[in-house]
This record gives C-alpha cells, sequence and structure tokens, in this order.
C-alpha cells in the first residue's frame, strides 16, 4: 500500500467515510415496497441457521438480489438501493432502479445544508455485467431508449422523500444479456449485484 492512496481530499474522504464506507457488517435485505415506505426498513433479526451462514450474503456476484429486492449499499451508507425486472430491446436494456434514503445518516455526515436538496443518483455509479464478464453503461445508448416510459433518475430531491425512483439504460449485445447482472457501487469499491430476473 503506497502513500499516494491516502492522499484524498477532505471532501472525499467525507463521503467515503460517510456516504460509502464498508462494515463488517452485510446489511440485510429487505423489498422496494419497505423502502418506498421507509428507508430505514429492514427484517427483523434472527439467528442464522447453517445453511444460511454457508450462503453467500445477499446482493454479491455469487446471491445477487432479486428484483424487488433491496439493501444497503453499505452497513453505514445512507442508501438502500434494489431495481425492478429488466426489460430488455434490441441492442439495450431498461430497468427502474429505486434508491432509499435516510436523511438522518445524512445530516449526521454533514455532507448537506439543513433543508438542502440531495441528489442520489449522482451518489452511485450503475452499470452491467454481461456474460462474457464485460461491464457494460449507458453509452451508445440509443434515443429511443431516453423517450417512451424513461424516468429521468438525475433530479433533486428534498426531505422527507423516502425514495427516487428512476430508469436506467444500457447498450448491451444481444447475446451478453442473458445471465448478465446490474451492479450499483461506489467511489469506496462497495457494490450491491442486482439480477434481471
Amino acid at each position: 500500500m503506497t502513500l499516494k492512496k491516502f492522499v484524498i481530499p477532505t471532501l472525499a474522504l467525507a463521503l467515503i467515510g460517510g456516504l460509502t464506507a464498508c462494515s463488517s457488517q452485510t446489511p440485510e435485505p429487505t423489498t422496494l415496497a419497505a423502502v418506498q415506505e421507509s428507508a430505514s426498513a429492514s427484517p427483523e433479526a434472527t439467528e442464522p441457521t447453517e445453511t444460511e451462514e454457508a450462503k453467500p450474503e445477499a446482493g454479491s456476484r455469487e446471491n445477487p438480489l432479486k428484483p424487488g429486492q433491496a439493501r444497503k449499499l453499505s452497513e453505514r451508507s445512507a442508501w438502500t438501493v434494489g431495481a425492478t425486472e429488466t426489460v430488455q430491446h434490441k441492442g439495450w436494456i431498461q430497468t427502474e432502479f429505486t434508491i432509499g434514503i435516510d436523511w438522518k445518516n445524512l445530516d449526521a455526515q454533514g455532507v448537506r445544508e439543513e433543508g438542502e436538496p440531495f441528489y442520489p443518483f449522482y451518489e452511485v455509479n450503475i452499470t452491467f455485467v454481461g456474460t462474457d464478464g464485460t461491464t457494460y453503461d449507458s453509452t451508445d445508448v440509443p434515443m429511443e431508449a431516453f423517450m417512451e416510459g424513461y424516468t429521468d433518475p438525475y433530479v433533486e430531491v428534498f426531505e422527507p422523500k423516502k425514495s427516487l425512483t428512476g430508469s436506467q439504460v444500457v447498450a448491451v449485445p444481444e447475446n451478453k444479456v442473458k445471465g448478465g447482472l446490474w451492479v450499483v457501487s461506489n467511489v469506496a469499491g462497495d457494490r450491491v449485484f442486482i439480477a434481471q430476473k
């Protein structure tokens, strides 16, 4: 590990430490309906069985979230993420992502002035990993993808709005879609994988 890795601007360090910090504990999955009702919603804790202990964590590449499920990006993150089923078009795919907002978490981190809006979708990066292991994004998506049925996610929201839902479109070769996964990540390297169906 070199010294260069620690030369990070104070603001970026605050965002990484507050909004996106990793934790040794794995956030528990919940549902999109619960996220839209309350960003801090989570199922009651239960004692894990031997089968659960052996199973990869929910939201990992080995055990991606299913459409309709949601999970905090990291244990200390202000964002809870989830998505609906993916719709495939010729040369591109589309789905609806929801980001749950924990305003108390944001205010405790001091990343905004009280009463100011926030832009949740600018805080995460959403891509798609195809069956060939290649990462695809919104580059080269045809204009038709941003027309009918598209909801702009890059808008400001004010407290007390609990969640924000918006469309994500990605250009992917048709033969690379089946079996691929959506990936929601942040600058700290936290990732949540979400299946298409």
